[in-house]
């Protein structure tokens, strides 16, 4: 079974971001945690990606675009 770490952060030199806007990423991050415990890969990658597009900066976002190519093409 392969084991995961998610992990958002704040950049050093950013603002943290709106509540309404952490909220929603939290809640990303709590479905892709749910699809993973199930096996569901392909649901996770669109977890990834949900991510991606709320991520605040290049940085979150490179980090889970490798996330995301971690799950491997014959997983999603």
């Amino acid at each position: 079974m392969k084991h995961y770490l998610l992990s958002v952060v704040q950049p050093a030199d950013g603002q943290p971001p709106a509540p309404d806007v952490l909220a929603g990423i939290m809640r990303d991050v709590e479905a892709f945690n749910d699809e993973l415990r199930l096996g569901r890969t392909a649901e996770a990658a669109r977890e990834y990606e949900a991510a991606i597009e709320l991520a605040g900066s290049e940085a979150e976002r490179a980090y889970l675009r490798r996330r995301l190519g971690q799950l491997g093409p014959g997983e999603t």
